[in-house]
């Protein structure tokens, strides 16, 4: 009996390539995740400013529009192990989630305790530049990302 000692060649094959492809597919979806939880964290910002500031009907659109985009992060971290995406981005992910459940105790579990409501705009700042990061961090898997401009 003859055993070879060379290791086998680890290059890409059919499997390897099919793996490839799903990643590729994986993270261009995570970072489309990233740029659409960002766009909707600032324009819940701006719903809450315009009800300050203009008109306090729009208060309903604020109170609602989470309900659209809250689980996104829940989803970039559970897609994260199918494209395999490790490390920060992965657990930055699972943060923003846990950030926007503690969001939403701030106003409707913590609201007779002043100064945890008084967290709320704090932790919308921590939503938005965690995203922002996470944006950045998953910019370049967006195939259009360098003629845009801006690298990683």
């Amino acid at each position: 009996m003859v055993f070879n000692n060379k290791k086998k060649d680890v290059g890409l094959d059919r499997t390897d390539k099919s793996s490839s492809k799903r990643y590729r597919i994986v993270r261009f979806i995570y970072a489309l995740l990233a740029i659409s939880f960002l766009v909707c964290i600032v324009l819940q910002v701006f719903f809450a400013g315009a009800a300050l500031f203009s008109n306090s009907s729009i208060w309903k659109i604020h109170t609602t529009f989470v309900d659209f985009f809250a689980v996104i992060p829940l989803v970039m971290f559970l897609i994260s192990f199918i494209g395999g995406i490790r490390g920060r981005l992965r657990w930055i992910s699972l943060g923003l989630y846990a950030l926007n459940v503690f969001q939403y105790m701030t106003i409707h579990v913590f609201s007779n305790m002043d100064i945890i409501a008084a967290l709320h705009p704090i932790v919308a700042l921590l939503l938005f530049s965690g995203s922002l990061y996470v944006l950045k961090r998953s910019w370049s898997w967006v195939p259009f990302s360098e003629k845009v401009g801006y690298r990683s």
